[in-house]
């Protein structure tokens, strides 16, 4: 199970790359994963939502979501953290969560995709 130390070191460094970036396609290959909303529901909301941080509470990886409507002109959201989203990502026992370019192949087990606006994918395993 990744440690504290571990936990922080994935989130210093995907950071700088997600940041500001939108989600424009999302695919989960064990939908179970999602505990809540129900799986379909969890695809629709996240797609379209720019990463505005990203952070830690523990072990628990947290990736905050704001909607277009409420994108700011300066990069930042403008308001209204009601629509906001908080995607929660635990790591289990030997997850990853990694940034790749989309020729890298799909590694076994990857449970979800998500397609960034700059052609790259965050991959969860």
């Amino acid at each position: 199970m990744p440690e504290l130390p571990e936990v922080e070191t994935i989130v210093a460094d995907l950071r700088p790359h997600l940041v500001g970036r939108t989600i424009v396609r999302c695919e989960l290959n064990f939908p179970t994963i999602v505990r809540h909303p129900e799986p379909e529901e969890f695809v629709d909301a996240v797609v379209g939502m720019r990463i505005d941080s990203m952070g830690r509470r523990g072990k628990y990886i947290l990736i905050s979501l704001t909607p277009p409507h409420l994108w700011g002109g300066g990069g930042e959201a403008a308001g209204g953290a009601a629509n906001n989203l908080q995607l929660v990502v635990h790591l289990g026992m030997t997850g990853q969560l990694r940034l790749v370019d989309p020729v890298a192949p799909l590694a076994n087990h990857t449970h979800a995709v998500f397609f960034l606006d700059d052609g790259r994918q965050l991959r969860y395993r």
